[in-house]
C-alpha cells in the first residue's frame, strides 16, 4: 500500500476540481422519481418475484432486450480459448481481463468507443454479489455486466467493468488498486484520468464506502460515485424494516416492515401491489413460476475464462452447466413463462472465491481501513463496510468514525440510488439512504440543495428490482441509465 499512500497530498481534490452540479441537474433529479419504461408484462413480472435478489429469473426477462452477442459468443463454454476475432459489439473495443493488481482475479474490462479522440470521461463499475464482473447465476445472466460497459462507450465514455475482490484483506484497497492503475492508464484508452467516476452496486457498496470514506488511506481519484442499493456508510437512519424517516422528498416513510423473504428465490412479500394480468391477483407479490431450485448462488451459467467462478478457468463450465440444466428450467416466451423440462438438480457449490450473492441492503458497519470485521467475507450479504466485530464495538463507539468524517470531508459528488422492488423498501429510498443525505445536507446549511456541494442527490427506480436496476442498462429502457447520464454530464 505505500505506492497508494504516497499519493495521498497529490490525489487529493483540489476546490479547483471538485465535483459541483449546476442548480439545472438540482432542479431534473430534486424529486428523484424516475418512471419506469420497461415494458409492462415485464414490471408485472418482477412484482411476482417479489423483493428479492434475485439473478437468474431477472435476466431471463431482460436478456430478449440486449444485443444479441454475449461473452458466450467471446468464449464458448466448450472452447479452450476465446475467439478474439470476433467484435461482440459495434463501435467499440473491448479489452477482456485486463489485470491491475497483484492477484489473479485483480482484472478489469475496458469498452473504449472506436471513434473519435481521448480524454474521455470514464466510468466505472463495481458489482455486487460475489464481486463477477459477469454475471454467472443463469446462461442469459452472461449478457451482463458488458451491458454497463457497452452502455458507456455507446454514449462516448470508457467503460470499466471491474472484477471485485482480488486482493485480500480491506476491498477499499482494492478499489484504490484499481483506480491508481487507471490513473496511470487510462489515456491508452482514450480515458481521462482527472474526470472518472464509479458506480457500485449491491455489495459493492462496502468496497466502494471504505474507499470514498478514507481519502487519508487512498487519496480521491475519482469526480462523481454512484452507491446504487446498499449502504456504504452508516449515519444510522437503522436497516431494513425501519421506518419513519424522511423520504427522497421529504415525505415520512409509512410505517415499518418485517423481513423480506430470503434471497435465494421468490417469496411472499407486502408491498405496493402492481397493476396488470399475470398468475393470481394481478402482479402479486411472491406468485411468479420462475425459480432458481439450486438457488440464488447457483452457476447454470458459469463461463470460461479468468473470472470464472471455476478452477482452471472454467475448464469444467460445459459439464457444470449440464449437472445443473434443471436447476432453472424456466423459459420467458416474451409473455408468460414455460418450463423446459426437469426442475430438480443438484445445489451448486460456489468455487472458492465465488461466493452466493448479498442483496447490500444490510447496515453499513463501523470503521473501515483496517481490514474487515468478522463475517463479512467475500460474497456475504453485506451491503456496507465491514463492521469492527464484537471485540472492537466498544472501541469503535469511543472513537470517531474516519469513515464518517472522510464522507463529511471529500469533495466527490454522489447519487444514492434504491428501487422500489429492493428488498425491504416501503415506497421511498431506505431509512438507511435519507440518514445519509440527510446528515451530508446538513454541511451545506438551511439552504442546501440535491446535487450542490455535500449534498447527493436520490434517485428512487419506480417499478425495478434489485437486478433489473442494473440489467436494464443499455436496453431501450431508459428510467435508469437516462437520470444516470444526465448527472454524470453535469459534474464539473
Amino acid at each position: 500500500m505505500n505506492r497508494i499512500e504516497n499519493k495521498v497530498t497529490r490525489e487529493i481534490v483540489k476546490a479547483s476540481r471538485w465535483a459541483v452540479l449546476t442548480v439545472g441537474v438540482a432542479l431534473l433529479m430534486s424529486v428523484g422519481l424516475a418512471q419506469a419504461q420497461l415494458p409492462d408484462n415485464i414490471v408485472a413480472e418482477l412484482r411476482k418475484l417479489g423483493q428479492v435478489v434475485e439473478p437468474g429469473c431477472t435476466a431471463k426477462l431482460i436478456r430478449p432486450m440486449m444485443p444479441k452477442n454475449d461473452y458466450n459468443t467471446y468464449w464458448p463454454v466448450d472452447a479452450d480459448a476465446p475467439n478474439l476475432k470476433v467484435k461482440l459489439f459495434p463501435g467499440m473495443t473491448l479489452a477482456r481481463d485486463v489485470s491491475y493488481g497483484p492477484e489473479a482475479k485483480d482484472l478489469i474490462d475496458i469498452f473504449t468507443p472506436d471513434k473519435g479522440v481521448g480524454n474521455r470521461t470514464v466510468l466505472i463499475y463495481v458489482p455486487g454479489g460475489a464481486g463477477n464482473k459477469l454475471e454467472q447465476q443463469s446462461v442469459e445472466a452472461n449478457a451482463f455486466y458488458d451491458n454497463i460497459g457497452r452502455w458507456a462507450a455507446e454514449n462516448g465514455m470508457v467503460g470499466v467493468n471491474m472484477q471485485r475482490g482480488g486482493s485480500p484483506g480491506n476491498q477499499g484497497q482494492n478499489v484504490a488498486i484499481m483506480i491508481e492503475w487507471l490513473q496511470a492508464n487510462i489515456t491508452k484508452y482514450k480515458g481521462n484520468p482527472d474526470r472518472m467516476f464509479i458506480w457500485a452496486h449491491s455489495a459493492g457498496n462496502g468496497p466502494l464506502g471504505q474507499y470514498i470514506g478514507r481519502p487519508d488511506l487512498y487519496g480521491v481519484g475519482v469526480r462523481g460515485a454512484i452507491f446504487m442499493s446498499g449502504n456504504p456508510v452508516n449515519f444510522g437512519g437503522g436497516g431494513r424494516g425501519a421506518g419513519g424517516a424522511a423520504s427522497a422528498v421529504g415525505a415520512p416513510i409509512t410505517g415499518g416492515r418485517g423481513a423480506p423473504p430470503a434471497a435465494g428465490g421468490p417469496g411472499a412479500a407486502t408491498g405496493p401491489q402492481a397493476v396488470g394480468g399475470g398468475r393470481g391477483a394481478a402482479g402479486q407479490m411472491g406468485t411468479s413460476a420462475c425459480i432458481n431450485t439450486a438457488g440464488a448462488g447457483s452457476q447454470a451459467g458459469v463461463i470460461r475464462g479468468p473470472s470464472s467462478q471455476l478452477a482452471d478457468m472454467g475448464k469444467g463450465a460445459a459439464a457444470r452447466r449440464a449437472e445443473l440444466a434443471g436447476s432453472s428450467p424456466w423459459r420467458w416466451t416474451g409473455t408468460e413463462w414455460v418450463s423446459a423440462g426437469a426442475v430438480s438438480a443438484p445445489v451448486a457449490t460456489a468455487a472458492p472465491g465465488g461466493g452466493a450473492r448479498g442483496d447490500g441492503t444490510g447496515a453499513a458497519g463501523g470503521q473501515a481501513g483496517g481490514g474487515r470485521g468478522a463475517g463479512a467475507g467475500r460474497g456475504a450479504a453485506v451491503g456496507g463496510p465491514a463492521g469492527a466485530g464484537a471485540t472492537g464495538t466498544a472501541q469503535a463507539a469511543a472513537a470517531p468514525n474516519p469513515q464518517i468524517l472522510g464522507f463529511q470531508t471529500t469533495r466527490v459528488a454522489m447519487l444514492l440510488a434504491r428501487a422500489e422492488l429492493d428488498p425491504g423498501v416501503n415506497g421511498a429510498m431506505l431509512p438507511s439512504d435519507t440518514a445519509i443525505h440527510d446528515e451530508l445536507c446538513k454541511l451545506e446549511g438551511p439552504k442546501a440543495k440535491d446535487g450542490v456541494g455535500h449534498c447527493p442527490m436520490m434517485l428512487y427506480l419506480k417499478g425495478h428490482s434489485h437486478m433489473s436496476e442494473v440489467f436494464s442498462i443499455g436496453s431501450s429502457d431508459k428510467s435508469v441509465s437516462g437520470p444516470i447520464l444526465e448527472w454524470i454530464k453535469r459534474v464539473q
